[in-house]
């Protein structure tokens, strides 16, 4: 609502204006004040909104009677009553429709001009003559809008004054519905005249319309027969249209309506008839923002008439008072509502009530109190609630006042309660009279009742008063605690009788009946005739409470005389004996106890006269010390004899102290038995007991025999130290921690396996030992621990090595709990199982490379059992010869022998499953492809640590193509002789390379030599460095052919590191020739040439470096041009080519060029060992690539690297 009024307010085509009551105190009148106003009605009068805010109405609107219109405002701020009229505006030369409406405490008055006079005559210019056109539409000529105009009559008279300035053939006025889902026709006019056709609906789709949702209008003025976004049964071209203008109506910028232009001329819609249609979709907007407010306003109109009905009929005087304020101080209050009861209480007319202020009519407010209430709740806002009596005109007065402060307001509302008062002061007096009488007349109920209830009441026994049928009648307090029950419970309703113990209360009513002359009757009646031929009845009986529960009782039944001797009832006297019965049962328990002690616990029993020193004893006394009972141990000195020697001056100095201090005995002593002289360990413990007089005259006491306690404290105190010395020397460590988990214990294994000392471990928390990333592990075991779900747990974690590191523990922990099953701590012990994990992962790692290998061989390979004919594992080849699924062998293991030729099936099987330690065969096989194939099998023990077998392994391989092709093994043989022979030739070959360097070095040494003893320096000089310069080369010669042999014996045995890395190779080339080839004496130059698109090649820098620079060597050495070496990036591979046109190489050596030691038929007059290509195809190979050769003999020769494109 407060949305939908602001918006209506700043968009309204009206002028608006929110006006505020105020009071001259001086002229005692209301007048009112301008609080807000629009922009609309600052532009209808020609001023800013800021010169009316705080203006006084007749200076606001002066061209309105103000009289008229003040009485018009109270009118509708009393009564809620809308006003209107129309008013000339001279300066404006207009009429205004004006009308007035209540809005809470305020009075919005709105002006709508109806009429302007008629503009000069002349012809104005085009974009005038358009401005006036939209003034037109905003402000219709010679129309007088009342509030009896409806909404919808507003919006056909506006569509009719759009025809009239766009005379577009079709309008139609779309509106969102009720349910938000299409858009209904409000309004269809054709040719300005309204249409009565079939309604037409729109999707909801359009309400998200890219340009109608942000507020902008879709013109098409060349439609065509397909227009997407429009329905087919609504598309306008089929109408005959062939311009369209949509234009949004827009509230709280949701779009609620489409307004719809259309016309069968193509471009019909000018930029004038969109700006027309703009201002005209706006005031359409506003009057649906206006209809939904005035729903909403025509409720809160209800609203207010029926809470004036409220308030014209109320029983309560309500009046509310606005106030006065002077230099901010509040002097008086003024009525601007009161009801008809505030005339009746007050006896003054409403027009005096709501002219005169409060404290002209009430000055004695002042007095009483009552105007600083009001001023409290208009100040504070705190609710005032309170009685007072007054005196009116109308007579003595009791109001009930309440004051509710009401947006700056009282609403003082009274009750008239004075009749209400009076009869309360009647009540007062009847009453006092009534209880003065009620005082005399119970005061000597009370006297005779007291000693009655005093008994009744404070009395320890219970008692129950029954009639003569035996139904309680009454109780006393204390039967009701014995009980459990209320009086309620049993008055009227129980017997005595049903308060018995059923079974036992039975009993003694058959035993009474033995006791009667006559043993008819049952219950009460047994109890009746007894207590007649008695005169009262005792015995010990039972009493059962409310909650089940049987206290024993002594019960006295008696019977209940009046004055005349009849009979009225009985009295029943239940005494609680529950304490001497249990008293009684305590003590007979408590002797049966004893003994029952004595003589489990195996104690002495004696008495001790202090007086007389005489003792008594019991036979188990005896029993402990193994003598006879005959024997003579009548006083203390007797027991002496039977000590053992070394205790004797102990015993004796500790019986004189206990005679001279009086203290309790306890003493501990050996002795000796007279029988077999074996020693026992005997503990004496007693207490001192006086006579009446005070005096101590004895001392009671039991003996027991502490030997096997005294040789289990030596035997475990021996077994702790054995404990102890076995902990110490464990490998394991052994802790103890409390229930905080800080360390108690630790023994010296933890400073080996932690390398923390015990001293600084102490009393530190568990954790801070753990490594952190296993901190979560061991908290999540505490929950079950804690709620007892286990007792112990056993855990693989790693403690922290105090230099660095950690070690892999197995930790076992258990709790200890108290007798309320708390936890007290935790001990356990931690191994080190750092060794053991490394194994596991070792043998997790051989386990697993041991499948990688078994998996992925050509081989077939099996284990299988020992002792029985079951395979434990086949890897995946055996499916693959045999077509058998593994898991079939698996339940089946002579399933293979189906697979297996007929002829070699008997043997094969045999050999299978023969315990033979290690056997070799071959047998034939069919194949799933339909061929027969040939299988080597060999099958060996595998044993255990200790030399057991344990396990049959074999392995079977495919050797069809072996005997297939045995023929060729040994022409491959015949070829290995050549290649032994190509060796002894490269033997030969290095020989002489060897031999030749070496002879010239020795040749240049003598040279050299024999130049150094020359006289003439300077020509000796100048031949000895051509010498040396001439050993320099030939030691470079040595040592590049001892660097080849090097790396080939190193490709060998696979020792070449391989450090595969994103280079550029581009770069790496242009490096490479720069200094390897970039001054050479014969000035010829490398031509480097680059296709494609460069990227990143995944390379060894080392490996490649030395092939491209073996390559280009050759292409210098074997030929006398520059060669060319040029790059190509591809998208699959990148292409290395190193070019010469040299002497070529001879067909027939092509297919050898890479092998070892092979040089070609033309080179020999050229150095060379023959090792350099086939390193070259190695390194190549290394890194994921290969090599191609393309060579005319006398022609020249390219080699080409080729090298994946990984796309880096």
């Amino acid at each position: 609502m407060e949305t939908h009024l602001e918006l209506w307010f700043d968009t309204s085509v009206e002028g608006v204006a929110f006006l505020k009551p105020v009071y001259r105190e001086s002229e005692s009148s209301m007048t009112f004040h301008c609080q807000r106003v629009n922009k609309t009605l600052a532009q209808l009068l020609g001023r800013t909104a800021d010169e009316f805010i705080g203006q006084l109405i007749d200076s606001f609107i002066p061209w309105i009677p103000q009289a008229e219109l003040t009485r018009q405002l109270v009118t509708v701020l009393q009564t809620g009553e809308p006003q209107q009229g129309q008013y000339y505006y001279p300066q404006g030369n207009c009429w205004f429709s004006v009308s007035l409406t209540r809005l809470a405490d305020l009075v919005v008055i709105r002006f709508l001009a109806v009429s302007e006079h008629r503009e000069a005559t002349g012809q104005p210019q085009p974009e005038l003559r358009s401005k006036r056109r939209v003034m037109g539409v905003n402000r219709p000529r010679k129309t007088r809008l009342t509030r009896y105009l409806s909404e919808q009559q507003q919006q056909r008279l506006t569509l009719q004054r759009l025809f009239k300035r766009i005379p577009c053939e079709e309008a139609i006025l779309f509106q969102l519905d009720q349910s938000g889902q299409l858009f209904d026709t409000e309004v269809h006019y054709r040719h300005g005249v309204q249409h009565e056709g079939p309604a037409i609906s729109l999707p909801i789709r359009y309400r998200h319309h890219s340009l109608l949702a942000q507020g902008q209008e879709v013109l098409i003025n060349q439609l065509e027969e397909e227009m997407p976004g429009f329905p087919p049964d609504v598309n306008p071209y089929r109408r005959g249209h062939r311009s369209f203008l949509g234009l949004p109506l827009l509230v709280d910028a949701k779009l609620v309506g489409i307004l719809a232009l259309l016309d069968p001329t193509p471009n019909f819609f000018t930029p004038d008839y969109v700006r027309i249609g703009q201002e005209v979709a706006s005031q359409l907007a506003s009057l649906f923002l206006r209809q939904a407010i005035s729903k909403q306003s025509g409720n809160l109109s209800e609203n207010n008439q029926l809470l004036q009905a409220i308030i014209n009929t109320s029983p309560t005087s309500l009046c509310l008072l606005r106030p006065v304020w002077q230099e901010k101080t509040i002097t008086d209050f003024r009525a601007i509502i009161s009801n008809a009861q505030s005339v009746n209480i007050t006896g003054l007319d409403q027009d005096t009530l709501l002219t005169k202020s409060l404290l002209t009519l009430f000055p004695h407010f002042l007095t009483n109190g009552v105007f600083a209430k009001m001023v409290t709740v208009a100040l504070t806002g705190e609710t005032q609630r309170f009685q007072l009596a007054d005196n009116l005109a109308t007579g003595p007065f009791w109001g009930d006042f309440s004051l509710v402060q009401v947006a700056g307001d009282v609403l003082f509302s009274v009750n008239d309660i004075t009749r209400l008062k009076q009869v309360e002061e009647e009540l007062r007096t009847a009453n006092l009279e009534l209880e003065q009488r009620v005082i005399r007349r119970t005061a000597e109920v009370r006297q005779l009742a007291a000693l009655q209830g005093a008994i009744l009441k404070y009395v320890g026994v219970g008692v129950a008063a029954t009639d003569t049928n035996g139904i309680i009648q009454l109780i006393n307090p204390a039967l009701e605690a014995m009980t459990g029950y209320r009086a309620d419970e049993l008055v009227g309703q129980r017997t005595t009788g049903s308060l018995r113990e059923p079974v036992l209360h039975q009993q003694q009513l058959d035993q009474l009946k033995r006791d009667l002359a006559d043993e008819a009757g049952e219950g009460e009646d047994i109890v009746a005739r007894y207590v007649a031929q008695h005169n009262f009845l005792r015995l010990e009986n039972t009493l059962l409470t409310k909650d089940g529960r049987m206290i024993p009782v002594l019960s006295t039944v008696s019977g209940l005389y009046d004055e005349q001797n009849v009979l009225m009832g009985y009295v029943d006297i239940s005494t609680d004996i529950s304490y001497l019965k249990a008293i009684e049962e305590a003590l007979m328990q408590a002797s049966q106890r004893s003994q029952l002690a004595t003589k489990a616990a195996k104690l002495g029993v004696w008495e001790w006269n202090l007086l007389t020193h005489e003792l008594i004893l019991d036979e188990n006394f005896y029993a402990l010390l193994s003598i006879p009972q005959r024997t003579a141990l009548a006083r203390i000195s007797d027991v002496e004899p039977l000590l053992h020697p070394d205790d004797l001056t102990f015993f004796s100095d500790k019986v004189q102290a206990i005679i001279r201090e009086q203290q309790p005995f306890e003493v501990e002593f050996r002795t000796i038995s007279p029988i077999d002289e074996s020693v026992r360990y005997m503990k004496i413990d007693g207490l001192v007991l006086q006579n009446e007089s005070g005096l101590s005259h004895r001392m009671i006491g039991v003996i027991r025999d502490r030997t096997a306690k005294r040789l289990a404290n030596q035997a475990l105190r021996a077994s702790e130290q054995r404990y102890r010395s076995l902990v110490d020397h464990l490998s394991d460590v052994v802790f103890q921690a409390d229930s905080k988990g800080l360390w108690t214990y630790l023994n010296p294994a933890w400073e080996i396996v932690t390398g923390f000392s015990i001293e600084e471990s102490l009393g530190r928390f568990f954790l801070d030992f753990i490594v952190t990333e296993d901190h979560s592990k061991v908290r999540a075991i505490f929950p079950p621990i804690e709620e007892g779900q286990e007792e112990s747990v056993r855990q693989v974690i790693r403690y922290v090595y105090k230099t660095g590191g950690y070690r892999w523990v197995e930790a076992f922990a258990q709790v200890s709990r108290n007798q309320h099953q708390e936890i007290t701590g935790v001990t356990g012990t931690l191994t080190d199982i750092t060794e053991r994990k490394m194994a596991e992962e070792a043998i997790l790692e051989s386990e697993q490379r041991f499948r990688e290998i078994a998996e992925n061989v050509d081989e077939m390979f099996w284990i299988r059992d020992i002792n029985s004919p079951v395979f434990l594992y086949m890897n995946p080849v055996f499916e693959t010869y045999s077509g058998i699924p593994v898991e079939q062998l698996y339940e089946n293991p002579l399933i293979f022998a189906n697979v297996i030729v007929e002829e070699d099936r008997p043997a094969i099987v045999n050999a299978f499953m023969s315990s033979e330690p290690k056997s070799t065969f071959q047998f034939r096989f069919h194949h799933p492809d339909g061929s027969i194939r040939w299988l080597n099998a060999r099958v060996f023990l595998i044993n255990d640590k200790n030399g057991v077998p344990t396990r049959r392994l074999g392995v079977a391989t495919d050797v069809t193509t072996a005997i297939e092709k045995e023929q060729i093994l040994k022409e491959s043989l015949a070829k290995e002789r050549a290649l032994n022979a190509l060796k002894s030739q490269f033997i030969t070959t290095a020989s002489h390379e060897f031999r030749t360097p070496l002879a010239a070095i020795i040749s240049s040494v003598e040279l050299i030599k024999f130049y150094a003893a020359q006289e003439n320096r300077s020509v000796a000089n100048a031949l000895i460095d051509r010498h040396v310069d001439s050993i320099s080369k030939q030691v470079m010669s040595l040592t590049d052919l001892i660097a080849d042999t090097l790396v080939l014996s190193s490709l060998e045995e696979g020792k070449i590191p391989v450090q595969l890395e994103a280079a550029d190779i581009v770069d790496l080339t242009d490096t490479l020739l720069a200094l390897n080839f970039g001054n050479r004496e014969d000035n010829r130059q490398v031509a480097l040439e680059v296709i494609g698109s460069p990227v990143l090649v995944n390379i060894d820098k080392k490996l490649m470096a030395h092939v491209l620079t073996n390559l280009v060597s050759n292409a210098f050495k074997f030929s006398a041009t520059n060669p060319r070496l040029t790059i190509r990036f591809e998208k699959e591979a990148v292409f290395i080519s190193v070019i010469d046109q040299g002497i070529g190489i001879p067909r027939k050596d092509l297919p050898h060029l890479f092998g070892k030691f092979f040089r070609a038929s033309n080179a020999d007059h050229i150095k060379g060992t023959g090792l350099g290509l086939s390193i070259c195809l190695e390194y190549i190979t290394l890194q994921n690539g290969s090599i191609d050769i393309a060579s005319i003999e006398g022609a020249g020769t390219t080699f080409t690297v080729i090298l994946p494109n990984i796309g880096l």
